[in-house]
Formats: structure tokens, sequence, C-alpha cells
């Protein structure tokens, strides 16, 4: 069966060593926690969650090789909001399109940190305008991943716990613990914040301004009709002290407070609501991009093997029948030709250099091109126009213009079709238009194909023919 490791860093820790305190539990494969929350040091957890797994000897593992069969399945961290910062903000149509471009210069306002020193990672919500974003320090990420893999544990994934709190419709929602309390509204992320500043928030709540760090509700958002004091019972409870403290501020700042124990602590708590989360829901995992789990990019690889294989069987048999295809196709060609060699050979018995291809069996002689040659040679084809009685004809009417100095470049003339193409330079294209109509009076067909102005006259081609 399945087993996952779920840690919690509680806050108010700003970074991760060995010696952080932490919140972490055994999970089944359903989601449902074996055994009962643990709080110990991080270097511990290991040693720890090998003395609970149930057939492991520490005794007989003095190498540790025993240890990778006990270890957990998956290894899941949540973080605080003093080491992530965690919102949910409004993305227009165009932003979307370009949302990784759009997303540092979103998030300039959210934090007062370089944007360029973080690892963000986004998720649109689905049906809405609106986007999840997780942004998380370089170097905190790199540390904490190098503190896990230093203690033998490899992380899968790295999630802000505030993601996991559902806020209220209409009211403010309060998880107190014993040094802070995590604080969701209607339509945002929650954030974490110290006692005194709740305090001073809640009791001034439409004159705060967001240099508080916490955006105010507008006109356009749900009202505030109350506070909903959720506190922790069990293993991890919430000090009464505390609890009462905050009761007694939100009541003499006029809130109407209503009161829902958790009947769990609130580790339990976002462990059930991960656990929990509706298949299709995609958390923001920290453990992304350039960050992407080892383990977990294998899997994906794993996944596209079966199509992989398929896809290369199928590709090998389309290689095969397009070989078979193509000595098929040869054998034919070749059949092909020597019919057409003993053909022509019935014709022109004497041709040797088709006898010597013949008995090779080899198309390397153009049966086609050698036939015309041949009807050519014996007077088989129609005899084209004559072109010296054209040429001379052409000159006398070229000479006859005056003034016009032409001087032919080129001529090109085709026996079969009887055209002349004549390249001439000109002085001017009234030269050359004279020459054409010239032609055409003498009885000959002539069309001016093209003429080009250039500094030094006229470049011309004109086709002439009877």
């Amino acid at each position: 069966m399945k087993k996952t490791l779920l840690i919690r860093v509680p806050p108010p820790l700003t970074s991760l060593s060995g010696d952080a305190v932490v919140q972490w539990a055994c999970f089944g494969s359903n989601g449902q926690m074996q055994g009962e929350v643990h709080v110990s040091g991080l270097e511990q957890t290991r040693s720890e969650w090998l003395e609970l797994q149930s057939g492991y000897d520490a005794e007989k593992d003095s190498e540790g090789a025993l240890a990778e069969e006990f270890l957990p399945d998956e290894t899941i961290i949540l973080l605080p909001a003093t080491m992530v910062v965690h919102r949910q903000l409004d993305v227009s149509p165009g932003q979307k399109k370009h949302l990784n471009t759009a997303l540092p210069f979103m998030l300039e306002e959210e934090t007062a940190e370089d944007v360029e020193s973080l690892h963000l990672v986004s998720q649109l919500v689905p049906k809405t305008d609106q986007v999840l974003v997780s942004a998380i320090k370089h170097q905190l990420i790199q540390k904490i991943l190098v503190t896990f893999e230093e203690m033998g544990l490899t992380v899968q994934h790295v999630l802000a716990e505030q993601q996991l709190i559902d806020p209220e419709v209409s009211a403010i929602s309060l998880y107190p613990e014993s040094r802070s309390i995590l604080m969701a509204r209607p339509g945002q992320a929650a954030v974490e914040l110290d006692y005194d500043a709740v305090e001073l928030i809640l009791s001034n709540w439409q004159e705060v301004s967001e240099e508080s760090g916490v955006q105010i509700a507008d006109s356009a958002e749900p009202q505030v009709a109350r506070v909903c004091l959720k506190f922790s019972e069990g293993i991890l409870p919430t000090p009464e002290e505390n609890r009462l403290s905050i009761r007694r501020s939100l009541d003499e700042a006029g809130w109407l407070v209503t009161e829902e124990p958790l009947r769990q602590s609130l580790f339990e708590h976002l462990a059930e609501k991960y656990f929990k989360t509706k298949r299709g829901v995609r958390r923001v995992d920290l453990r992304s991009g350039v960050y992407q789990c080892p383990r977990k990019a294998s899997r994906q690889i794993r996944r596209w093997k079966p199509l992989a294989l398929v896809a290369s069987f199928w590709l090998v048999m389309e290689m095969g029948l397009m070989i078979t295809e193509g000595f098929f196709f040869q054998h034919k060609a070749q059949e092909l030709w020597s019919n057409s060699a003993g053909l022509y050979l019935e014709v022109f018995p004497q041709d040797q250099m088709v006898i010597d291809a013949r008995k090779t069996v080899s198309a390397s002689v153009d049966i086609k091109s050698r036939m015309e040659s041949r009807l050519k040679k014996t007077g088989n084809t129609v005899a084209g126009e004559p072109f010296l009685p054209m040429l001379q004809q052409v000159s006398k009417i070229s000479a006859s213009i005056k003034d016009s100095n032409l001087k032919p470049v080129t001529m090109d003339f085709n026996e079969v079709s009887g055209k002349l193409i004549l390249d001439l330079k000109a002085d001017s294209l009234e030269g050359v238009e004279k020459l054409l109509a010239a032609v055409k009076s003498d009885g000959l067909n002539a069309k001016l194909d093209n003429a080009n102005q250039e500094k030094t006259g006229v470049n011309a081609r004109m086709t002439i023919d009877r």
C-alpha cells in the first residue's frame, strides 16, 4: 500500500534547517492518517518514520540498505506564509495568453521581494478570470530540497499551505495558533499575520490601507458580515489565552463573532483538505519547472512508454512496408525498361549501347531519349522554320531604321517552333518600338517581351516568328 509522508513547517519559521521543529504524519493511499501527528526536529523525521514501520529492524540495518524499502513512497511539504507568497489575482484575457510574461509584473505589487529572485508557479482558476500564484525565493527552495536530500528523503510536492484554506462567502476566517493567525477573507488567498496585526486590522477594518499587507474589501466584493474563529483541538490545540485574547479584541471592535472548533489540529485540517481535493483540481506545486522532482518526471515518461512502444512498432512496420514497396517498384521498373529495350532493338537492332545494357540488366540507358534522337537523325521529325532567311529579313529591317542605334546582344532560334528570341540595346524605347512596328509591317509576327530603361539606354527582348 502506498504511504505518504506529509510534513508541515509551522509559522513563524522563515527558513529550514535540520533542527527546525516540524509537524508530520503518515497517510495511506486513501488519504487516511495512520497513527498520530508527530512533532519533532526535522533531522529526526526519517529515523522516527522508520521506527513506526513494521518489519524494519534498525539493528540489522547498520549500513542503511534495508531502509530504502521502508521509506515513504511520496513526501509532501506544506510551507507557511512566512516562506511562501501565495495570492489569488485577477487576470485579463490578454494576460492569460502571455501569463508567464505577465506574472512578474502582477506580483510586484504583492511582495517587497525582488521578483527576479523568486521561483513563480501559477494555476488558472477554472471558469474564472483569476489565477493562483505561489512564489518562493530560489535560494530558500534550493536549501529545502538539499536539506531533505541530505536526510535521505526525496520530496515530490512543495505547497503553500494557504491554498488549502477555503474562505467563507461573507465572513473573515481566523485560524489562531500559538504565535500567529491564518486569516482568510472572501475571494482572497489566506495570509499569515501576528496577533497584533490582526487586532489592528479588524479594529479599523474600513480604514486600513493596502500598506498593511491585506487588501480591504471594496464595494465590488462580498460584504463581510462576521468573523469566524476556527480554533484547533486535539494534539496541537490553540492556546486558550490566545483564543480568549483575539475574541475579546473582536468583541471590543464590534464584530459579530462565531466560534467553530475544528475538532482536530490545524495540521490535520490542512491534510484533510489536501487529500480530499476533487479530482481534476490542481494545486499550485512549487516542485515544478526547474525544481521538478526527477522521480515525477520519470513517472511521466513511464506513463507514455506504452504509447511510445506502439508508435515505434508502427514506425518499424511502416518502414518495412515502404522498403518492400521500393523493391517491388524497382523490379517493376526494371521489367518495363527491359520490355522497352526489346521493342527498341526490334527497330534499331545494331545499337550496341542498348544491347550491352540489356545484357547486364541495367536501366542506365534512357530508351525514350535515344529513340527520339534516332528518329530526328532519320528525318522523322517535322522540319522547322529556316533560320538564315529570317535573320536576313530582320537584319534588313533593323538597318532601315535610322538614328536608333539598335545593337543586337544575343539571339536564340528554336528550329522546331521557328521562333527567334532577340535581345538588343537601343538609345531609347522609341527605337525599340519602331523596330517592332517595322517587323510586323514586313509580314512577321513580333512581340515585345520586356524593355528596361537603364542609364546607358534601353535593354529589350523581342520574340519574332512567321
